[in-house]
């Protein structure tokens, strides 16, 4: 739930998408849910035969990696993702 709620944040910033199969897609975020399955409007890609797309869904198991602009709200997420695993690791242990 907090990489979804990070998201949510998100909505209405573009973000750049790059796929598994190394497609490259770009756009406005409209939409995420809990499966972090994305909806993109004003979408941008080389892929000739998707130029004309203006509306895209995005399946969250599809994607490889999503670039961000760099802000406070990523350096928290980062920590907190940290400090999960780090408790979990504690508790282990």
């Amino acid at each position: 739930m907090l990489f979804y709620e990070f998201f949510l944040t998100k909505i209405d910033t573009k973000i750049n998408i790059t796929l598994k199969n190394n497609m490259k897609i770009s756009g406005l975020l409209i939409n995420v849910d809990p499966y972090l399955n994305l909806c993109l409007k004003e979408v941008e890609t080389a892929e000739i035969s998707l130029q004309q797309m203006k509306i895209c869904s995005v399946r969250g198991l599809a994607i490889k990696s999503i670039e961000l602009d760099i802000d406070d709200k990523l350096e928290r997420l980062n920590h907190g993702s940290r400090l999960c695993i780090s408790d979990l690791q504690k508790i282990n242990n």
